[in-house]
């Protein structure tokens, strides 16, 4: 099935950007973020005629469509998912969040939730959920077992802590294949 992408948007940078090839494929993408504390998602883009872009959000430019040397930023990039189906809602809600041009924020509109939202049509971040999922568990306990305010604000920031490490690392992990964008 070939899907014709074809968006006009501005970027954050009010730079026109056009985009009109046949997507044929698109595979979920995981790098080390340069700080080290979070992993970065993307959404390999692959066209008919064999070129490749990436589709990242990030704090410095909101949505984009990059080339592959500007998502990975000299890192290993590792392959979670491939979709050979449905391109066209895919090619659909791309557009959209293209031309929506949202900003990013962490905790509502993150790289996790913009590819998730455009493969499968919901916003979704392992790593919230996670951070979020750590800081309750380890911040309860702390309440339970009669910590102080600090003691629980502490067990809170380890908790998210480790539950950000978590889900980094599984992110990371290599299902498929790694990729070098060399």
């Amino acid at each position: 099935m070939n899907i014709i992408l074809n968006a006009n948007i501005l970027n954050t940078n009010s730079i026109r950007c056009e985009v009109c090839m046949t997507l044929v494929c698109v595979r979920e993408l995981y790098r080390e973020k340069a700080s080290g504390l979070v992993a970065h998602n993307g959404l390999e883009l692959n066209y008919w005629n064999g070129d490749k872009a990436v589709f990242h959000n990030s704090p410095e430019s909101g949505p984009e469509i990059c080339s592959y040397s500007d998502f990975a930023e000299g890192q290993d990039v590792t392959v979670k998912a491939e979709h050979w189906s449905g391109l066209n809602d895919i090619s659909f809600r791309l557009r959209e969040v293209l031309r929506e041009n949202k900003s990013y924020c962490p905790a509502s509109f993150n790289c996790e939730q913009a590819v998730s939202l455009v493969v499968y049509g919901v916003a979704s971040s392992p790593q919230v959920k996670s951070t979020v999922a750590g800081a309750l568990l380890f911040g309860i306990s702390a309440y339970l077992l009669g910590g102080n305010g600090k003691q629980i604000c502490a067990a809170v920031t380890v908790g998210a802590g480790l539950g950000l490490t978590k889900s980094k690392a599984e992110q990371l992990r290599q299902p498929a294949s790694q990729v070098s964008f060399a």
